[in-house]
């Protein structure tokens, strides 16, 4: 009888520890917990093109963008906003920069110099690039709408008139309207 009084404290000390056991293991948190997903906007360009021989009703949107080359970021050393966007359009190259002065928002009017010289100035500059073709700034109405700190956003809208003259070297006229960008603040 003393055998079986003897067995019967190990088989309850032994379910015990297993049931013990068990249950810790069932409580465990998980090691690798699933990411946290934040939901962070995506890099946007897009206007429509009105005019010209080459890109005439044409909705121009930013895809695929080169992330070494985009960039919005305001430059201490010259009181200047620059925004830059390389990505893909129609299977090719497209481009678009921005110079303004300051970092906030506001409306900011860009004018080529009448006839166009070429000698646009540092501080109100834009050009778009489409393929190989470089669209200059005859006139642009600009708005920052959003201007936030590094790591989020800098937004706006744009639209206006630009020269081409890849397609003709006497500089067609092309408007931009529903221009919008919202890119990362990089600096």
């Amino acid at each position: 009888m003393k055998v079986t009084a003897f067995f019967y404290k190990y088989m309850l000390l032994f379910f015990a520890l297993t049931a013990v056991v068990a249950l810790q293991s069932a409580c465990k948190e998980e090691e690798n917990p699933p990411p946290v997903i934040i939901n962070e906007e995506e890099n946007e360009v897009s206007f429509i093109v009105n005019g010209g021989s080459a890109y005439n009703g044409k909705y121009i949107t930013f895809s695929d963008f080169n992330d070494l080359v985009t960039k919005a970021a305001y430059i201490d050393s010259t009181g200047l906003t620059h925004i830059a966007a390389l990505a893909q359009w129609d299977n090719a190259n497209a481009h678009i920069e921005i110079y303004f002065p300051g970092d906030t928002t506001g409306y900011y009017f860009l004018q080529e110099p009448q006839p166009p010289l070429f000698e646009i100035p540092d501080d109100r500059y834009f050009t778009i690039t489409l393929d190989n073709a470089v669209l200059f700034v005859k006139y642009l109405n600009l708005t920052i709408s959003k201007y936030d700190e590094v790591g989020k956003r800098i937004a706006g809208t744009f639209n206006g008139q630009l020269y081409d003259y890849y397609h003709n070297p006497n500089g067609e006229i092309i408007n931009i309207n529903n221009g919008v960008f919202n890119l990362k603040r990089t600096q």
